[in-house]
């Protein structure tokens, strides 16, 4: 399963992530959780644009966004 094009849904039923880790200006931790469902059935890739730096005001991009659980090393800033 490639992670980047599957839907949210699938890749955490799968791999049990908790958690999109978003890169800006910091590393930020998303709760998939606290997504709504219509943005869980969206991958990765679609999604990542719709979220934004809480520093500088940017919009994520796909290389910036990924999946995350416990014991996974975090994305550098």
């Amino acid at each position: 399963m490639d992670e980047r094009t599957a839907s949210i849904r699938e890749v955490v039923d799968a791999e049990a992530y908790t958690h999109i880790q978003i890169v800006c200006c910091e590393a930020v931790l998303k709760p998939v959780h606290d997504l709504p469902e219509w943005a869980r059935e969206k991958s990765l890739v679609k999604l990542a644009g719709s979220f934004r730096c809480s520093r500088c005001g940017k919009l994520a991009s796909p290389g910036r966004v990924a999946f995350w659980k416990h014991g996974r090393k975090r994305l550098a800033v």
